[in-house]
């Protein structure tokens, strides 16, 4: 349902090394030109992924971003203009960015600098794409959980950071695509019953060896993970930040950061949304 959006393949491993046991570490693929290279089909050499809002962190050239981010940023180009605002969406894939921030909002995100995303001739007509990129200090705060979308539009700490999606919510053809793909992973791909489901197969997958890393690190003073009773603990709460609860913080968030009334809500994203304004 995030086809547009790049995420990393993983899986969970025991690690060894000279025959001693290390724990259940996790094998990611590396966010590269490499990366983008063997999953899209592209040329290494095509490449150009930005890391944050600025900074080349590969390839050879901006391919055309220093141009756009000082239209956003620096110029303060007014993208309620339809004309400046289809400049915009041809430079950048806006299903991909719209997913990303949705996701990075979701999981209550504490790292907001996080932001990667890449660009290449040969795919997807040039247009800027987006990655998810380290969501480490993720589903740990309700407060987070419950702040996102206000932070990203309105909070000056991330003036610069989310500059691209402030511009953005300047259209309001953009705001109405923003909303109604936000009430479509609601319901789909973030519905709590889909949610519990991914977290039952990772949690499949290490289960059986967590005894052992449990066994090989507890030894250690104030060790986070001391017995599988904590374990199941730490779980039960995180299964607390994907519930139905959380979708209504959510919206709660979306209607706070974007100033939306309750016809809004019902136009834009569903009647099935305003229960969660009562």
């Amino acid at each position: 349902n995030m086809q547009n959006l790049m995420v990393q393949d993983y899986r969970p491993c025991n690690l060894y090394l000279n025959g001693e046991y290390y724990g259940v570490y996790f094998i990611r693929e590396k966010i590269d030109d490499d990366f983008i290279a063997d999953n899209l089909g592209v040329s290494e050499d095509s490449v150009s992924i930005i890391d944050g809002y600025y900074t080349l962190k590969y390839g050879k050239s901006y391919q055309g971003w220093d141009t756009i981010w000082k239209k956003i940023y620096t110029n303060k180009i007014n993208f309620a203009n339809d004309d400046n605002y289809k400049w915009l969406a041809d430079q950048i894939n806006l299903e991909s960015y719209a997913d990303m921030i949705i996701m990075r909002a979701y999981s209550g995100d504490q790292d907001p600098g996080n932001i990667r995303f890449f660009k290449s001739p040969e795919y997807d007509g040039g247009r800027w794409n987006f990655i998810l990129y380290d969501n480490d200090i993720s589903f740990r705060s309700n407060t987070a959980a419950k702040t996102r979308l206000q932070r990203f539009l309105n909070h000056s700490d991330y003036k610069k950071l989310y500059a691209l999606f402030r511009a953005l919510m300047q259209n309001e053809q953009f705001k109405v695509f923003f909303l109604e793909r936000f009430a479509f992973h609601l319901n789909n791909t973030l519905a709590p019953d889909k949610v519990g489901a991914h977290l039952d197969n990772i949690i499949a997958q290490m289960e059986g060896d967590m005894p052992y890393q449990i066994n090989r690190w507890k030894h250690i003073t104030n060790f986070y993970l001391p017995s599988m009773k904590r374990w199941y603990s730490n779980i039960d709460y995180l299964r607390s930040l994907t519930t139905d609860k959380r979708i209504g913080w959510f919206v709660q968030d979306a209607v706070k950061a974007m100033k939306l009334s309750k016809a809004d809500v019902e136009k834009y994203m569903g009647e099935e949304f305003l229960k969660y304004l009562e």
